[in-house]
């Protein structure tokens, strides 16, 4: 198996291309760089949506919070508030769920 592996190099890299010249040097290196590149790019990307999602998600939260809290609020200030004010349709409205 590793003879046809070895005939296969023999195939693909000539002994004359050992000695790499600098047009090749230079595509590879050039090729390199722009595939690392790329990557960062791509990689910052990802980091900045990751971001965005999760300020969105602690955003609902902070959200959800606030109107638990006024919700409470809201509850304590009926419950002060004298009977006689309270229409009967606004008792309805504002009844306890």
């Amino acid at each position: 198996m590793n003879s046809g592996l070895y005939q296969f190099a023999d195939n693909v890299i000539h002994t004359s291309d050992k000695d790499l010249g600098t047009e090749t040097v230079a595509a590879v290196v050039i090729t390199g760089l722009a595939v690392v590149f790329i990557g960062l790019i791509l990689l910052i990307a990802l980091v900045w949506l990751y971001g965005k999602i999760f300020q969105v998600i602690n955003d609902k939260a902070a959200k959800k919070k606030l109107l638990r809290r006024l919700r409470q609020s809201l509850n304590q200030r009926r419950k002060k508030l004298p009977r006689q004010l309270l229409h009967p349709l606004s008792k309805a409205v504002l009844r306890k769920r």
